[in-house]
């Protein structure tokens, strides 16, 4: 089925490097509903702030973090609800669908080394939980979230790094992520 959706966006970017920022701010904003075209298809709303600071404590030690938090109302397919888990919201949640509603708040941060030429490391901790409604929020028991990671920079000029990172999560669950640039 096809999506339609308007509303507003914005983007505060502050951050020194897109690929792997030192120090900065980047915060999005956005609010879009999902009207229907014809009888068979979603109407819902859906709000979403994602807030991160990137801060060098000392040499090349960077801690970034990361505050997220979304909600959605109405009709709405499974696939565009709220999640957590995956290559960047918690990982250590190694089933992004796993944890799944219309609402999702997370908070996440990691501290990034560089060690040696091309080779860093970075530690990562986060927690969060997915809630139905507003008044849901604090009903169920966080998850949390942490992690070793190892970085790898393919890319000198850019500033990419392929990553390798392995998380565990509050009830067993873990995972392995080798994915291209940072989490968030």
């Amino acid at each position: 089925k096809l999506l339609l959706g308007f509303g507003p966006h914005f983007t505060f970017d502050r951050r020194d490097n897109v690929n792997y920022p030192a120090h900065g701010e980047y915060i999005t904003f956005g609010l879009k509903y999902f009207t229907p075209h014809d009888k068979k298809n979603y109407t819902f709303f859906k709000v979403e702030i994602d807030a991160r600071n990137y801060l060098t404590l000392y040499k090349d030690f960077i801690l970034a973090s990361q505050l997220f938090f979304g909600y959605s109302s109405g009709d709405m397919p499974f696939y565009s609800l709220n999640q957590l888990g995956g290559q960047t919201r918690l990982r250590g949640i190694s089933n992004k669908y796993m944890y799944i509603d219309k609402g999702a708040y997370y908070a996440q941060c990691e501290l990034r080394k560089h060690v040696w030429n091309r080779f860093g490391i970075t530690v990562f901790g986060g927690l969060g939980n997915t809630y139905e409604t507003l008044s849901d929020i604090g009903d169920s028991v966080l998850k949390y979230v942490y992690g070793v990671g190892l970085r790898f920079q393919s890319d000198i000029k850019n500033n990419i790094n392929l990553r390798v990172d392995y998380g565990r999560g509050s009830f067993g669950d873990s995972g392995i992520y080798m994915t291209m640039r940072e989490a968030f």
